[in-house]
């Protein structure tokens, strides 16, 4: 007496499902992947470009606005030593320079805190060393 076992796969509806249904998941997974990316492309160009604004804002207010109210302020102050100019607008020129110099130091913050947006973006740890 001879015998001869078979196994057949009699349940090829399930086999195809099971294929669609990962091949499914891989394809979510891929999307969500892409979404991802756009998103941090995003980011990460929303930081370059406030990167950017801020180092504009610096040099326009220390190649312009310091010199320029720190030029008033030595006029005005030549002024009021040979009696030309009143106490309050030295006072006010004071003012000026000094409201200048924080709105500088204000911009420089605002500058560091663009780039710690853009070191969160690319993914980089605190401290790291870049190519600034």
């Amino acid at each position: 007496s001879a015998g001869v076992s078979l196994n057949l796969p009699i349940q090829f509806g399930r086999l195809g499902a099971a294929e669609r249904e990962a091949r499914a998941g891989v394809e979510q997974v891929e999307y969500r992947r892409k979404a991802a990316e756009a998103q941090i492309g995003s980011e990460v160009e929303t930081a370059i470009a406030g990167v950017e604004e801020t180092e504009h804002e610096i040099h326009i207010i220390e190649d312009r606005v310091v010199p320029a109210t720190e030029r008033a302020l030595r006029s005005i102050r030549a002024s009021y030593e040979n009696s030309r100019a009143g106490f309050t607008t030295l006072l006010n020129a004071e003012r000026d320079l000094a409201r200048a110099r924080l709105a500088l130091h204000r911009v420089k913050v605002g500058y560091l805190q663009s780039f710690a947006d853009l070191d969160r973006a690319v993914g980089a740890a605190p401290g790291e060393e870049d190519a600034r």
